[in-house]
């Protein structure tokens, strides 16, 4: 087994490479694999260099355990770089409140993305190099990132900004490359009816910017150069400091596949939500606050089979589960409209379950929980035939077909969720990831389904099925933006018969892995 590692900043120069394929250990952590590639390597001050761990483009903790296939990052300090600029023009920015880019950046750009006439109050943050640090004469900066995952995380502090402070627009923008003394290399701009939110939410933006997002900066003198971290930054810890993930010495077991094959998620023998870092993330203690509306992942296995009794609804009522709730809209809307159903939301982040589950109960909702869990264990926390609906809105796109394993979407999930759901109950799948549509397709095209409707367009289709889905159809968050945007929304419903569920074919997964491919080298990974 093999992963492929990407290498930026202090650790390419040392590697030489920017990226490697390399051999897996037996049942082998992310720290592991960091302590066996740069075993000796410490940072200016001699001390052994701290890193945080990204798997797939998502920050993970010391202890994940790889699996073949992954794409592993170490994200040495960050606010560092290096001057190793690709000279290709930018790629394509899916969303318009974020950019990284090698061209000189302009405030105006940012303002004409959240400015609007209920928003009275624009703030700008412009960060421009300086000629100095520390005593020292600076000749210029030299940012990297590792782009895929920046820009992630860029919009995902978008999400939360706007979440955060209702009515809310803001925007970031990042240079990349080499910059001279006096150019800008950042940019924010929060937007609200009122100065207040405007200002703290501009700076909340370039704060947590510099503690999450992964890019760094080389600072240039006349007799040589400096990585820098942001001051705050998670990676200046030392390694016995609290904010540092320890690499642990115990190998972590893994839990066997399930009885329909291989589920993505579905990698640690047992799942606890007090495994977080509260120290790093308050959201890890947060959670808690909710109870009993929100569940932490070590008691999701209690309410096997009795759901309906935990959530207080009637025996017979629909049982109805989405999963990835993400900001919570979706779910906080669809609990309104079927008051006498119960809803489970299943989320990994905990921030996220916690967004969720207030803003459920801020909006008198009572008929649900949220599970802080992987959807890789449902048939840990649901009894066969247990629920009545799925629904499945913007899963994660791994365009990548040597990412097929890491997508939620394939048969041995397909076959897991149709042990779960009772015959003649129904899963829906909505994405504005084009290849998913193909992809439903396939991975719900077995006997165990049947297909109820599908759309590539849902709002610009006119045929039959788009018609149906439309009806009562409620919306998502990025479903808003997305459609502002002309993006289409590929929605897909299916419908569960009673054949008995079973393990896919070793054909039917390859046709799921070939259904996502067409429309590879159009995406952005």
């Amino acid at each position: 087994m093999s992963v492929v590692v990407r290498f930026f900043a202090v650790l390419r120069e040392r590697s030489g490479a920017d990226e490697a394929t390399v051999e897996l250990q037996p049942n082998e952590t992310v720290s592991q694999l960091y302590a066996r590639l740069f075993p000796d390597l410490v940072d200016h001050a001699g001390v052994r260099l701290p890193v945080m761990y990204a798997v797939n483009q998502a920050y993970v903790e010391a202890d994940e355990a790889l699996v073949d296939g992954d794409e592993v990052a170490f994200i040495p300090p960050l606010g560092g770089g290096s001057g190793d600029a690709p000279e290709q023009g930018d790629a394509p920015e899916p969303d318009p409140r974020v950019r990284l880019t090698h061209a000189p950046l302009v405030p105006a750009d940012l303002e004409a993305v959240v400015s609007g006439p209920g928003r009275g109050g624009v703030c700008t943050f412009v960060g421009t190099v300086r000629n100095h640090f520390d005593g020292r004469a600076v000749q210029r900066l030299e940012y990297e990132a590792y782009e895929e995952m920046a820009r992630a995380q860029m919009s995902a502090l978008c999400d939360e900004a706007e979440a955060r402070w209702p009515g809310l627009g803001i925007a970031m923008h990042h240079r990349l490359g080499t910059l001279e003394i006096g150019e800008a290399a950042v940019i924010i701009t929060a937007a609200s009816a009122h100065r207040d939110a405007a200002f703290t939410a501009c700076r909340w933006g370039i704060d947590t910017l510099k503690d999450r997002v992964p890019i760094w900066k080389k600072e240039v003198y006349d007799d040589g150069s400096t990585w820098k971290a942001n001051a705050g930054s998670a990676p200046d810890a030392r390694p016995t400091d609290e904010g540092q993930p320890p690499m642990p010495d115990a190998q972590p077991k893994i839990i066997e596949d399930s009885e329909f094959g291989r589920i993505p998620g579905r990698l640690r023998e047992e799942f606890s939500s007090d495994r977080g870092r509260a120290e790093v993330n308050p959201y890890v203690n947060r959670i808690h606050e909710l109870e009993p509306w929100v569940v932490p992942g070590q008691k999701a296995s209690d309410f096997r089979g009795a759901w309906r009794t935990e959530i207080g609804v009637s025996e017979d009522a629909p049982l109805v589960l989405e999963i990835g709730p993400g900001n919570g809209f979706f779910f906080r809307d669809l609990t309104g409209l079927r008051p006498d159903a119960g809803f489970i939301g299943i989320e990994i982040r905990y921030k996220r379950v916690w967004m969720t589950g207030k803003k459920a109960l801020d909006a008198g909702r009572r008929n649900f929980r949220v599970i802080h869990q992987s959807f890789g264990y449902l048939d840990t926390y649901f009894a066969e035939a247990e629920l009545s609906e799925v629904f499945i809105n913007h899963p994660d796109p791994w365009p990548k077909d040597r990412h097929h394993k890491h997508r939620l979407l394939q048969p041995t999930f397909g076959a897991l969720l149709a042990s779960r759901v009772a015959a003649g109950g129904e899963v829906q799948v909505q994405s504005d990831f084009a290849p998913y549509g193909p992809l439903a397709l396939s991975v719900f095209g077995s006997e165990m389904w049947e297909r109820v409707a599908f759309t590539a367009d849902l709002h610009g289709g006119e045929d039959t099925d788009s018609a149906l889905l439309r009806e009562g159809h409620v919306p998502t968050n990025y479903e808003h933006k997305k459609v502002g945007l002309g993006v289409p929304i590929m929605v897909a419903r299916f419908r569960r018969t009673a054949e008995p569920a079973r393990p896919p074919t070793p054909e039917e997964e390859e046709a799921a892995r070939q259904a996502a491919l067409p429309d590879e080298a159009d995406t952005t990974p």
